[in-house]
């Protein structure tokens, strides 16, 4: 899960050199990501495709650890898009 979710927000995360937070993103970008993920989260709760996959209910304490790693990579890939933008306005 936490794979998919990271690599959602690496989507919002690289297509600007602005923060991720400074620009939004089109509805046609944001809906399938944010669908994406969300059914990313609820597929091992969904009675019949958790069972058919033998999914396992996951702890309340794996969302807080998803949530950490979540947002440790959003930092990290704010601040190394930063120097990466800040080293190539310096070659010029």
């Amino acid at each position: 899960m936490e794979s998919l979710v990271t690599q959602i927000l690496m989507i919002f995360a690289v297509r600007t050199r602005r923060s991720l937070f400074a620009s939004r993103p089109h509805r046609a970008v944001t809906g399938p990501a944010l669908g994406t993920a969300a059914l990313t989260l609820a597929l091992p709760f969904l009675p019949t495709i958790g069972r058919w996959f033998e999914f396992v209910y996951l702890p309340a304490s794996y969302f807080a650890f998803l949530l950490a790693v979540v947002a440790a990579f959003l930092v990290m890939t704010e601040l190394v898009k930063r120097s990466f933008y800040a080293r190539m306005s310096g070659q010029k």
